[in-house]
């Protein structure tokens, strides 16, 4: 905006008396004291105010002669509104500026006491002198526009002159808003060479010194010649140590001086509610990396109490000492270590639940799966067949899941991190195989041997009779090949999380071998079942071909002509309108998943054959709700044809068995042979094969005793076809799921303390999730924090995932803690806690709280 033209002038008090009838002209500079009788309209009469003459202006104003055309010019700057007489008249006048600070100082409602400090703005407001230079002073129109946004939320009558310049710092960095913390944001988002530049900013317009005072009254940080990164460092020095400053290392002292000691509250609101806000967590880590470096954190705090940093979230180095910590227990076998209280397991999970634990989950995943399976130590299996199976079924298949979980997590740490875990890798895998599995299935083998016969778990040969056929609607049966029991017991748990379905659990076994072409057979409807003399597999169900998905569907539909076969890829291409014209008129529908064993079978795939179980469990629990929703089907049977064993490490030679002299072998597989005589030697033991499949067959099924396999083509970590509760226990899930759809919904969360008056500058407060996650109810993250009536943030504002699924309300309790900012707090003003939704911004709860706290001393 320039100076105005007499031109420019007259044009522009034209435009006012069109409108009004009383014009102000308040001339701090009396530039136009003496012209300005020529400037006015020819209709206008000028009134020259003086500091004594006001009173009789408003008598002629507003007695005198109420219809004239006045203006009314001022050689003097405006008064402040409680000293002027002339206030109530220019309520209902118009006021004209004649100079570029005034016209700005009316539009931001700036009163004119605040003049002196405006004018120190006149560079940052409106750029160089040289009109020329038109890119600089397009770029102070840009800001003095932010800034004039900005100053309108403020009540400028009573601020002081330092709230301008703070305003004026907001405006260069760009901050969210006008809030010292919300400067410093700013100042710090983006990239180290954005940073440096907004703070060159700062210098060129002379507002360093004001950014260096708010860092004083704020934060403490006073130097000599303050800068930039001595300051960040200095915060993440004190915020480190906020719960013990008393054992800052000496190297850091230097960094923590009294008065950051004193504003340590603050210096950890402004870290902490930056490291959660969504827009700045990136910039956060970038700064704890650097600072890190420079502070040398990984060797200063490696030498102290780790219980120091418990709750402190400032580096990623804090989570590799805690989980080499965690790490050197286990393998020390001191599985009962604690820290404040806290158990292995807790303290992982606490430093999941903090910044960086996103960024080491598959580590703290493994060292808890690690702990759980370090219990097998004194793993002693039952006797009986009937003994082993329900011990299998009640606890022993967690270790093959956490086995698995252990094994999926130590893939996932990336680089050189895995090997710091190579002795607890070592010991894990030595532990399940020698410890646990290998016992395990020799014993089993012994009592298979004697009591295969006998029926400890429904026979996987009467599936369709007892499970399918009885089901009076609708029902799709989905067959995952090789989804062995311990996944079956983790996708029931997605399921029963979810206030929409019911779970019923079963366990079947499966036939000998335990292989699919036999499984997939058997889960069908037949009254015979005969397993042809070839070499090639090929199973008749009634004199009838079962390979493929055809075959399968014209014996599912010679028992029901209503029912259908068909494989999850071709589903899965169906739309929408083709799913529910698919299932229309059905009440039976077969449906054939292999992942598992598809990734398993293939040597080049095994290793990732953990992975596949979790993306099956995935799939299946998708592919359930979208069959609920769009396929009108409300009743589902989840099931497998056979199991799996695998182990990571390498077998022993001593486990390859040599087929040896077995006579003529019908078939040869690395768990099993099917042969024209029984084979007794070591390592080995045979069944008849008719009796196992209750038919006429004379040939005898050999099988590999513990974990032994035979020398054949293809891996040998991921088996099946044997005998052990892994290859044979086969899950059977009854899903129902609720029809129609329910709208999804946002988990809530609760305060359970009832807060009234806080007298401590820390403060712990617990919340409660209201309800599970589920398919209906989605997890949500919550912005928590302290503020005051006008808004204003006077805490950190930790984000908590509300996405627990925990059945059990009091393992939905969780507890946050706050720091309020020291500083002097009004008896007289509202306080709130603020629960706010961050992905809608919405407020879901508000307490308004009373601050009785220990005033500052400054």
């Amino acid at each position: 905006m320039e100076e105005l033209s007499e031109k420019d002038i007259r044009e522009k008090l034209q435009q006012l008396f069109a409108i009004s009838r009383i014009v102000f002209w308040y001339d701090p500079g009396e530039d136009f004291k003496d012209t300005v009788e020529e400037l006015v309209p020819t209709d206008v009469q000028v009134l020259h105010l003086t500091d004594r003459n006001a009173f009789r202006t408003k008598i002629q104003l507003e007695h005198e002669d109420t219809t004239g055309k006045y203006l009314v010019y001022a050689p003097f700057a405006k008064p402040d509104v409680r000293e002027n007489h002339l206030e109530d008249t220019l309520l209902y006048s118009k006021e004209f500026y004649a100079d570029q600070l005034s016209y700005f100082m009316a539009n931001a409602r700036i009163p004119v006491r605040l003049r002196p400090a405006v004018e120190k703005l006149r560079p940052f407001l409106f750029g160089p002198q040289n009109r020329s230079n038109k890119k600089l002073r397009g770029e102070a129109a840009k800001r003095r526009e932010d800034f004039l946004e900005r100053a309108r939320d403020f009540d400028w009558m009573t601020a002081e002159d330092k709230v301008l310049y703070r305003v004026a710092i907001c405006t260069l960095v760009e901050a969210r808003n006008t809030t010292v913390d919300d400067l410093f944001y700013g100042l710090f988002a983006g990239s180290e060479e954005e940073m440096n530049n907004r703070m060159d900013a700062i210098r060129r317009f002379s507002l360093e010194t004001v950014l260096w005072d708010l860092c004083r009254e704020r934060f403490g940080y006073e130097e000599a010649n303050p800068t930039l990164d001595r300051f960040i460092l200095s915060l993440f020095a004190v915020t480190t140590f906020r719960d013990h400053l008393d054992k800052l290392p000496k190297k850091w002292n230097l960094f923590a001086t009294a008065g950051l000691k004193n504003r340590v509250n603050n210096c950890s609101v402004l870290l902490d509610n930056m490291m959660n806000h969504v827009l700045y967590q990136d910039r956060f880590d970038s700064l704890s990396q650097k600072a890190a470096l420079d502070l040398d954190a990984v060797h200063v705090l490696g030498k102290l109490p780790l219980s120091y940093f418990l709750s402190i979230a400032s580096f990623a180095c804090l989570d590799e000492l805690f989980i080499q910590w965690v790490n050197d227990r286990l393998v020390g076998l001191d599985t009962q270590a604690e820290m404040e209280g806290l158990s292995l397991e807790q303290v992982c999970q606490k430093r999941l639940s903090l910044h960086f634990g996103e960024k080491f989950r598959a580590e703290y995943t493994m060292l808890l799966a690690g702990k759980k399976l370090l219990e097998l130590q004194n793993y002693a299996p039952r006797n009986t067949l009937q003994e082993l199976t329900d011990s299998y079924c009640q606890n022993d298949w967690q270790a093959d899941m956490e086995y698995r979980h252990f094994v999926t997590a130590y893939d996932a740490v990336e680089g050189e991190r895995a090997g710091q875990f190579d002795a607890l890798r070592n010991m894990i895998l030595n532990l399940y195989q020698n410890v646990f599995l290998e016992p395990l299935l020799l014993h089993w083998n012994e009592a298979y041997r004697e009591a295969y016969q006998r029926e400890v778990a429904s026979f996987q040969k009467n599936f369709y009779q007892d499970e399918v056929a009885p089901v009076k609607e609708k029902v799709a049966v989905l067959i995952s090949d090789a989804f062995r029991l311990e996944a079956a017991r983790e996708l029931a748990e997605k399921f029963r999380n979810d206030e929409n379905c019911t779970v019923e659990e079963k366990v079947r076994m499966a036939p000998m071998p335990s292989v699919t072409f036999l499984g997939m057979a058997e889960l069908l409807p037949h009254d015979s079942l005969e397993l042809a003399h070839e070499t090639s597999p090929k199973v008749f169900l009634d004199g009838k071909p079962c390979i493929s998905t055809n075959q399968r569907e014209k014996i599912l539909q010679a028992w029901n002509p209503h029912s259908a076969a068909i494989d999850y890829d071709s589903l899965l291409a169906l739309k929408a309108t083709e799913l529910r014209n698919f299932s229309a008129g059905k009440e039976v529908i077969y449906i054939y998943h292999n992942r598992i064993d598809a990734t398993g079978e293939a040597l080049k795939t095994e290793s990732s054959v953990f992975q596949a179980v979790q993306q099956t469990i995935e799939e299946l629990f998708r592919l359930v709700k979208r069959l609920s929703r769009t396929g009108n089907i409300y009743r589902f049977l989840v099931t497998a044809d056979h199991g799996f064993l695998y182990t990571r490490g390498k077998l022993q030679e001593a486990d390859k068995l040599e087929v040896g002299d077995a006579g003529s072998i019908w078939m040869k597989d690395r768990r099993f042979l099917l042969t024209d005589r029984p084979v007794e030697r070591e390592g080995v033991y045979s069944i008849p094969l008719g009796k196992v499949l209750d038919n006429q067959d004379d040939r005898y099924l050999v099988l590999a005793k513990g974990m032994s396999v035979f020398k054949a083509s293809g891996g040998m970590n991921y088996v099946h076809g044997g005998s052990s509760p892994q290859e044979l226990l086969v899950p059977c899930l009854f899903i129902s799921t609720k029809r129609g759809v329910v709208d999804t919904e946002d988990a809530k969360v609760t305060l359970i303390n009832q807060i009234r008056k806080i007298s401590n500058y820390h403060v712990k407060l617990s919340f409660y999730q209201n309800q599970p996650v589920s398919d209906v109810v989605k997890a949500a993250t919550y912005k928590i924090h302290f503020e005051t009536g006008s808004g204003e943030l006077i805490s950190n504002e930790p984000l908590y995932r509300a996405e627990s699924r925990a059945a059990k309300q009091g393992d939905r309790v969780f507890t946050l803690e706050f720091d309020l900012q020291k500083r002097n707090y009004d008896a007289n003003q509202r306080y709130y806690l603020k629960i706010i939704n961050a992905r809608t911004e919405k407020e879901i709860d508000s307490r308004e709280v009373l601050l009785d706290l220990p005033e500052m001393e400054y």
